[in-house]
């Protein structure tokens, strides 16, 4: 009998940005940009993502380091319950998402493991939440797992062949920029220092960033020192350098 675990993981919701299900993008072929943010361009892989799937709930998590617990980054209608539930079993202990890590080129719905609408995790997580079918994947960046992806539809019980292709091909444009948030995370870097990063490495000065960010320019230059620190760089160049590196920029 399945167990769910008792601990809640409230406080690994702090990186965390929920979304109601939004207008999908469906007249763009590319699914991202990549002259947006690693966030902005994970919102915009699963708008595209909606547009041909049209997933009911959608959840991105990234892992900071390896060895490191899932850290929920994006969702779209998913609620905490399912997020708790799977950052607290489905992810660390359920065999069907190991056997996903261990086939990484292979997508996995409900029906590429026998017996899975049976277990608990279907009957009493999922098909009670209106969820017909769905699929979860690790995704990997040179070999090392960097996040991962779950989703869950209620329009269809079986996953076409167009549809698990336009998965296929969310999950390899998600790799970059969840690689990237996972780097933000491990350096500690908080959002707002994020942006001052990237304005830096546009060649702004603090005064143009403190104009784009619409923020005091004293709070820009406290937001560098802090990125100077947690980037270990003593100038703007280093800064700019080892964030172009990271992925960050």
């Amino acid at each position: 009998m399945e167990q769910r675990a008792q601990q809640r993981f409230v406080p690994e919701m702090n990186h965390l940005e929920l979304s109601t299900l939004p207008a999908p993008i469906s007249n763009v072929e590319r699914p991202v940009s990549t002259a947006l943010g690693p966030r902005e361009q994970v919102r915009q892989v699963l708008l595209w993502l909606h547009a041909r799937v049209r997933p009911v709930a959608s959840l991105v998590t990234v892992v900071p380091r390896e060895g490191a617990s899932h850290v929920p980054v994006h969702a779209f209608g998913m609620s905490l319950e399912h997020i708790d539930y799977g950052l607290g079993f489905y992810i660390p202990s359920s065999a069907e998402f190991a056997h996903s890590l261990e086939h990484r080129h292979e997508i996995h719905d409900w029906d590429s493991f026998d017996n899975f609408r049976a277990s608990d995790t279907a009957r009493e997580h999922l098909v009670r939440s209106g969820y017909s079918q769905g699929t979860s994947f690790g995704l990997f960046h040179q070999d090392v797992l960097v996040g991962s992806v779950h989703l869950n539809v209620s329009h269809t019980e079986h996953f076409s062949s167009s549809t698990l292709e336009a998965i296929a091909r969310a999950r390899d444009h998600l790799v970059t920029p969840v690689s990237a948030l996972a780097n933000s995370l491990r350096t500690g870097l908080s959002r707002r220092e994020l942006e001052v990063l990237r304005e830096l490495a546009l060649g702004r000065s603090n005064k143009e960033i403190a104009d784009h960010l619409l923020v005091a320019r004293y709070t820009v230059n406290t937001h560098i020192e802090h990125v100077f620190q947690k980037l270990g760089a003593s100038n703007r160049v280093q800064a700019a350098l080892t964030a172009r590196d990271l992925g960050l920029v």
